[in-house]
């Protein structure tokens, strides 16, 4: 009966999209300065951040919409995560707390420097990392926590704050998702020691592939920049150029590197791209705020979809508007069945939860133990267990917020009211 429930509305969904093409096109993203900045730099001819301007540019007006002393671009938000890790020096097999509802990638920055991530269970209503939980995983070995600001909403920072300078540990900002988003009166980046944040293609701020370490350390800012750039020795906290004084580069008696790098720098092509996004950011979250708003008025006072919970003190930024799919307050249609009935209506689909870190193949299955075999050799994850987030992953639906037109986001709200009426009970 319910699968025949769902065959009809799905046909009947198709058929008038079809008829009264209800899809409504998405106006482009990149309608600022990117165009007007590439050619400016395609002219100069140095594309590389070695000698370039444009990659300053951005550092600069970064720090001054973050508010922070120090800004180093990469070439995504993992590898700003990793040179963090790297720059503080932490012992090997040292333990770092992270969510373990978040992407894979706060897991591999770990084992790429020797670490143990340990899984955080997460709060089951604001889908961030549980405080309770965080301090009964602390040990004598744990030397960092990594927040994730998940779909643009913060972490109880002030509690995890305060527990990382009672266990005289680092705490650190992926900001990936969120770059306005606020707590009490604190904004995202004020808390960690450092942060990272990512201008990859669905981010706020989006140049393809993309990065950006803040923190207000002067040496953490430089052992960053030189760490994710080959180790040059005349790199500083301030400045990521390296061709600064010809005499001097080019003579061959020159010695360039002091310290183990990575190449993880932006080229002036992405960071002038960035730019110009960075100059429409609050047009860019205040339009996906907008978004979220209409879905949260379409969805009303019905069970059969619960928002994520957005703090009373808190602002979100709205990566996605995420919200649990209750299947007991519908027709007994299925998660997969309600994004294929919203799908067929909208022509957009709903994107499922990643899987809680732990449960990914790399983990269980013990991929990363070449890395260093020695220290990870004894490492099991299947007994892993965090209740709440293995609960919440299997219900979670992103809408998209990454919406620029008010009139296709105001249809998308409308036809998702329709569908909770005819699906919901």
């Amino acid at each position: 009966m319910n699968s025949e429930i769902t065959k009809n509305l799905l046909l009947s969904h198709t058929v008038l999209s079809k008829m009264f093409n209800f899809n409504l096109s998405n106006p482009g993203k990149y309608k600022g300065n990117e165009l007007k900045y590439l050619k400016k730099v395609l002219k100069s001819e140095n594309l590389s951040s070695l000698s370039g301007s444009w990659v300053g540019r951005l550092e600069n007006n970064f720090c001054k919409t973050i508010n922070s002393k120090f800004a180093i671009a990469m070439n995504s938000g993992t590898s700003t995560l990793h040179s963090i890790l790297e720059s503080l020096n932490l012992p090997e097999g040292g333990e770092v707390l992270i969510p373990a509802l978040s992407v894979i990638m706060d897991s591999t920055v770990c084992f790429l420097s020797d670490l143990v991530p340990i899984y955080v269970d997460i709060d089951p209503n604001t889908f961030l990392m549980d405080p309770i939980d965080l301090r009964k995983k602390i040990t004598r070995n744990s030397v960092a926590i990594i927040t994730v600001s998940l779909y643009g909403n913060v972490p109880s920072m002030d509690q995890i704050s305060e527990i990382a300078k009672e266990n005289n540990i680092f705490l650190i900002e992926d900001n990936a998702q969120a770059i306005f988003a606020s707590t009490g009166n604190k904004k995202v980046g004020d808390w960690g020691i450092a942060s990272s944040w990512s201008f990859e293609n669905t981010k706020h701020i989006s140049c393809g592939e993309g990065g950006m370490v803040t923190t207000n350390k002067k040496d953490l800012a430089e052992s960053i920049r030189k760490i994710g750039g080959h180790g040059f020795k005349n790199l500083r906290a301030e400045e990521g150029r390296v061709r600064l004084v010809d005499d001097i580069f080019q003579d061959p008696e020159y010695e360039r590197h002091d310290i183990l790098g990575w190449n993880y720098r932006m080229s002036e092509i992405s960071a002038a791209v960035a730019l110009a996004q960075l100059e429409r950011a609050k047009e860019l979250v205040a339009m996906r705020k907008y978004n979220a708003n209409k879905l949260i008025e379409a969805i009303d006072s019905h069970k059969i979809l619960i928002p994520q919970l957005i703090p009373e003190n808190a602002s979100c930024d709205y990566y996605t508007f995420s919200c649990l799919y209750n299947q007991e307050y519908s027709k007994g249609i299925s998660w997969q069945e309600f994004r294929k009935l919203f799908k067929a209506k909208t022509g957009m689909g709903i994107y499922g939860a990643w899987q809680v870190q732990y449960k990914e193949p790399m983990i269980y299955n013990g991929a990363f133990k070449y890395r260093n075999k020695k220290l990870y050799d004894g490492l099991d994850y299947k007994n892993t267990k965090c209740e709440n987030a293995e609960k919440v992953q299997r219900k979670i639906m992103q809408f998209k917020t990454n919406i620029r037109s008010k009139r296709l986001t105001d249809d998308i709200a409308n036809k998702l009211n329709e569908i909770i009426k005819e699906v919901g009970i």
